[in-house]
């Protein structure tokens, strides 16, 4: 090619690459052509075992195809147009409008990268054997001479798709690649579908639905002005607690400690690693007070049971993960606590909730201090959200027309360091029904394990596969439909009332609400100045 230094020709051959998947070819070649162009001093050339950028769209482009025909995506967070294995949350999209400089910029790309190489890390471990064999010839980076095992090409396949994101990420963080992404980003989806609504007549579905939304936040105001102690349960109350009697150490770290070494970058986001997540998820885990009236009130650990996943309530387990709000134009760290259930009873005939697996998310979102400013709990179908707001944080929620607003059964008691959050659980419907704060070593619970919510995507089988319990539209795969998907269709939510995964929970009726939105509360509360 006329005009190209050897690296540029090289560049120059990558901007007709015929295999670039349409989603992000564009882009790419916006990035690529930005460094033909830009005068940069190139970094020594590669070393020639390593991927070349042909090669690497090529195999991208054949790795995502090979995902969607086994039906293997992680839906956990959301491709980016125009980056190839790069991920992003609904957090990060609203963090890309804090972006003022290049040190920003390039963490706001890292970010992206890291999500990518999680969900791409799980994709590859839950693909079948058979989807492997393409590639037992012809891996970059192969694991060496043999015949290699499906573990050997697995490692393999994430070694060459991490180096090849890695050789375009680099490309973009050396020509302010985060502007162009930036600028090109798509909405995340929404869990609402608006052709849902027009079908349903979603107008006139609002009146009836904000009738019976009203009547049911009144039933659960009543029980929540019986004073505690008066609370009588239907079953025996059983405690579940992680099982720690002090508070966990991390190299002598408080959590504001930590939190503020955590927030020491450019964007000023608390970022833990897996080892802080675990303690600082510990120190917080909360007891479950629940009121058991059979084994479908009993938190267990997710199993397979033939093509479908189980509750094993003989092994009570909570999932933890971090996920992020902003708040005041800070980002705050927040812990999320899963429960599974084997199932939701019927309470009745015409129970339109009932069906196979339950469960519940409870979120703690974390001030700088450590002191919650926020607790709020939806079931995995992105139902009941309750809100527990501090009251030196919020003044209360706000009411708008044509919406369903936040409902504050009660507000979140003072806190008091070095206790934990307790939570008391109904039985059947596992509504909320009170916090409170106790001892850190309350009573003789039963102990639970706290296990990371990654495992949930990448669950091994007996046979050795692994396999996500979630679908790639974000659902718990067999049959956790219920009834009410029926009578709900006009919200615009698919599958509603069926079980989900993060990232996926709509949680209002009447207009729109996400749980992982950012800006959550700060749509819905006033804050205190």
């Amino acid at each position: 090619m006329h005009g190209c230094t050897p690296l540029q020709a090289r560049i120059c051959a990558a901007l007709s690459i015929p295999v670039i998947d349409k989603r992000f070819g564009n882009v790419v070649k916006i990035i690529l052509m930005t460094i033909l162009l830009s005068g940069f001093s190139p970094s020594p050339a590669p070393a020639q075992d390593k991927p070349g950028t042909e090669w690497c769209a090529g195999f991208l482009n054949d790795l995502e195809h090979t995902v969607d025909a086994y039906g293997v995506r992680d839906t956990g967070s959301s491709p980016v147009p125009g980056q190839p294995l790069t991920r992003t949350t609904r957090f990060l999209e609203e963090m890309k409008y804090f972006i003022t400089d290049q040190a920003e910029g390039e963490q706001w790309l890292n970010l992206l990268d890291q999500e990518g190489s999680l969900a791409v890390n799980k994709e590859i471990e839950n693909l079948p054997d058979a989807a492997l064999a393409p590639w037992l010839h012809g891996l970059k980076s192969g694991p060496g001479i043999g015949e290699p095992s499906s573990q050997d090409l697995r490692e393999s396949l994430k070694a060459d798709a991490h180096e090849c994101a890695q050789a375009l990420l680099s490309h973009a963080k050396k020509n302010v690649g985060w502007s162009t992404l930036a600028l090109n980003s798509e909405e995340i989806p929404s869990e609402y579908r608006r052709a849902r609504k027009v079908l349903g007549l979603y107008p006139l579905f609002t009146i009836p639905i904000g009738l019976g939304i009203a009547n049911y936040k009144a039933k659960v105001s009543r029980q929540y002005a019986v004073p505690i102690e008066d609370l009588e349960p239907r079953g025996t109350l059983t405690l579940f607690s992680p099982g720690i009697s002090q508070m966990p150490d991390l190299n002598g770290n408080t959590v504001e400690g930590l939190l503020l070494k955590a927030s020491q970058n450019p964007l000023g986001i608390p970022l833990l690693s897996d080892q802080e997540l675990k303690w600082i998820a510990e120190r917080y885990a909360p007891v479950l007070e629940q009121d058991v009236t059979g084994d479908y009130d009993l938190p267990g650990i997710v199993v397979w049971q033939g093509p479908y996943m189980a509750v094993d309530t003989e092994r009570p387990a909570v999932y933890y993960y971090a996920t992020h709000a902003i708040l005041r134009g800070s980002p705050l760290l927040q812990l999320n606590y899963v429960i599974w259930y084997k199932q939701r009873p019927r309470t009745g005939l015409l129970d339109i909730e009932s069906g196979r697996i339950h469960g519940m998310n409870l979120r703690i979102t974390l001030l700088p201090a450590g002191e919650p400013a926020m607790v709020d709990v939806i079931h995995n179908c992105g139902c009941y959200h309750f809100f527990f707001p501090s009251e030196k944080i919020f003044r209360g929620p706000k009411t708008e027309l044509f919406r369903e607003d936040a409902f504050v059964p009660q507000w979140l008691p003072p806190y008091e360091p070095g206790s934990r959050l307790s939570v008391r659980i109904g039985t059947r419907r596992h509504w909320v029904e009170r916090i409170h704060y106790t001892g850190f070593s309350a009573g003789t619970p039963i102990t639970y394990t706290l296990l990371p919510y990654d495992v949930l995507e990448s669950l091994p089988r007996d046979s050795g596969r692994n396999e996500s319990i979630f679908s790639p539209e974000g659902i718990v795969k067999g049959e956790t439909e219920r009834p009410e998907r029926f009578l709900f269709f006009p919200a615009g939510i698919p599958d509603i009332g069926s079980m989900r995964q993060r990232g996926h929970h709509g949680t209002a009726l009447i207009g729109e609400r996400t749980f992982d939105d950012p800006r959550l509360f700060e749509e819905f509360f006033f804050l205190r100045k």
